[in-house]
């Protein structure tokens, strides 16, 4: 008989690939085990520099969740890595406390949600954003 044609067999291959293709998307444990204070993005055509860190907040608690403090607004929202260290944010739920002037949330979030790839290096992590836009800067926390 056909191993492959052993429904135990198939069933046993499936599990197999199955825990490959979850363990293939885990991202590194010290970006997981860890919260991220956004530091600032430098662009081509501007520099930000984050007066206060702290109030911006990347945080991976689930496999694919990710908390987030921007300013006054807290929310959550999913995840997906892959290949390449690319990964994607989105759909981000948000609070819509209104902030004080001169804060960066609505930035912060709409930055974190275009942003593909990822780099991590000495407690320093890196999200691209897409077409050479910039590049965010996060410190881990202590």
């Amino acid at each position: 008989m056909n191993p492959l044609r052993d429904p135990l067999v198939m069933a046993a291959l499936g599990a197999g690939l199955l825990g490959c293709a979850s363990q293939a998307g885990r991202l590194p444990a010290e970006m997981r085990e860890a919260a991220w204070h956004w530091t600032g993005t430098a662009a081509p055509a501007d520099t930000v520099t984050v007066a206060d860190p702290t109030r911006y907040t990347l945080a991976f608690v689930q496999e694919s969740r990710v908390h987030l403090r921007a300013d006054c607004n807290r929310g959550s929202g999913q995840y997906t890595h892959g290949v390449g260290r690319r990964i994607a944010f989105g759909p981000i739920a948000l609070t819509r406390m209104a902030c004080p002037s001169g804060s960066l949330s609505d930035r912060f979030v709409r930055d974190v949600e275009r942003a593909e790839r990822y780099a991590l290096t000495d407690g320093i992590l890196l999200l691209t954003l897409p077409d050479g836009a910039g590049t965010m800067r996060f410190m881990r926390a202590e």
